[in-house]
């Protein structure tokens, strides 16, 4: 009796939430709560870790870990990361045979990014910086492998297989912070500690892959001459959002590289364990929001997404925004709490935390994904991720970290709202 009135209660307040949002709330629950329980446990497991790096790392050395890793990010690019997000669109429809095409293809591309980090390793290694020598070898031998073998994530994502992604995200990554934290422990090295970190990641994302073709043997079998045209589309759309998306993923990870040039590796470290807290939320928000809503955009028609989004997104703005200052009020006993060697950062994260009430607005950015409208998301990401960078290079080189950071806020709301624009005058 009891678990029977809880099980009416729940479906009532899923009714009622589903009658504020106009959203089927029970597709959320049923998906979301597998992503949700995921996605807390694998920010757990980083936040965790960064409170080992804050603890068991110097200042400099992890400043020199994600410099490293903010170039390992751009070197990625060539491994066409878009492609995921096309065979989420491709699967969600039924083409399942895209999944091979799209992880070789990712594969034959990525190594671009191999001989661009063998370059780096060259030009550091005869100009005497030989630990940033060997950092960019380790990229070379890694990163492509590590970024291609995910697009089983995707072909999971697209056939709504929430409970098996949920719980191999989390393995892979609890694994690989439970690798790093024992090299902290141990050798607190920064090139034993990236070692750790490319080697356990490409293993498990290989891992996981080969288990995900095993399970799924005839929905990834050989290509079906009926399908060809399809998956060619599916290819040719994952090239074009991979080159969308290179402009935003530089953006990104330009902040960090602008600093280490402008004011070195301690710098770096502040600015991001700024960011730490804000991008655990904000990865929990968007790792549990795109997968339920993508496949729920591709098989909706772009009129009803432009009459019914506008009104959810504002609801779910409007709810972000006590969470939001509530962490701005926190933050300091936090970072005493947590990471005392890193006080400086608090102001940072303060401002940071603006950014989060962007979150609900990157809908529309998925709403053009899923509706393959790639004339406004060129539009929209690459002017958007130009003014970026050169507002962070100016700003950059005259404020130090505070010019970065303002930079990164106020164009956190810049692509969002953009899109937004560009969504309402989309044509179907």
């Amino acid at each position: 009796m009891v678990f029977q009135h809880l099980h009416t209660l729940n479906d009532r307040i899923l009714r009622r939430a589903g009658n504020f949002f106009h959203t089927d709330m029970t597709y959320l629950a049923k998906g979301g709560s597998w992503l949700t329980l995921s996605q807390v446990l694998s920010s757990a497991a980083s936040f965790l870790l960064s409170i080992a790096f804050a603890h068991l790392l110097p200042v400099e050395e992890y400043g020199f870990y994600r410099y490293v890793l903010s170039i390992a990010a751009i070197l990625a690019i060539p491994t066409l990361n878009g492609m995921n997000t096309a065979l989420i669109r491709a699967v969600a429809r039924g083409e399942n045979q895209s999944f091979i095409p799209a992880t070789l293809t990712r594969f034959k591309w990525g190594a671009l990014g191999s001989l661009a980090a063998l370059a780096l390793a060259a030009w550091n290694f005869f100009t005497g910086s030989n630990e940033l020598a060997i950092a960019f070898l380790l990229c070379a031998i890694f990163v492509p492998v590590m970024n291609a073998a995910t697009t089983f994530l995707a072909f999971l994502n697209g056939r709504a297989e929430f409970r098996l992604q949920s719980v191999i995200g989390t393995l892979t990554t609890a694994l690989a912070a439970l690798a790093i934290f024992f090299g902290l422990l141990f050798h607190q090295h920064v090139l034993v500690i990236l070692f750790l970190y490319f080697a356990s990641n490409t293993l498990l994302n290989l891992f996981f892959f080969a288990l995900t073709l095993k399970r799924f043997p005839s929905k990834t079998e050989a290509i079906d001459p009926n399908l060809s045209g399809k998956i060619k589309e599916t290819l040719s759309f994952g090239k074009h959002l991979s080159l969308i998306n290179s402009f935003t993923l530089a953006s990104k990870q330009l902040d960090k590289i602008i600093l280490w040039h402008f004011l070195g590796p301690a710098e770096v470290a502040l600015y991001t364990f700024a960011q730490i807290p804000i991008s655990q939320m904000q990865n929990i928000f968007s790792r549990i929001a795109s997968p339920l809503t993508q496949p729920k955009f591709s098989r909706n028609k772009l009129p009803v997404l432009q009459q019914t989004l506008p009104g959810k997104v504002l609801k779910l703005f409007i709810v972000f925004i006590p969470f939001t200052l509530l962490y701005i009020f926190i933050a300091p006993y936090l970072y005493r709490f947590l990471f005392p060697e890193y006080m400086s950062s608090v102001a940072y994260t303060q401002l940071f935390a603006l950014s989060l009430l962007a979150s609900p607005i990157s809908f529309f950015t998925d709403a053009l994904v899923s509706q393959k409208k790639q004339k406004e998301l060129y539009y929209g990401r690459i002017s958007s991720s130009v003014i970026l960078i050169a507002a962070m290079i100016v700003l950059g080189k005259i404020y130090g970290v505070w010019g970065v950071v303002i930079a990164q806020t106020v164009f956190a709301f810049w692509l969002p709202l953009l899109s937004f624009f560009l969504f309402k005058k989309a044509k179907n």
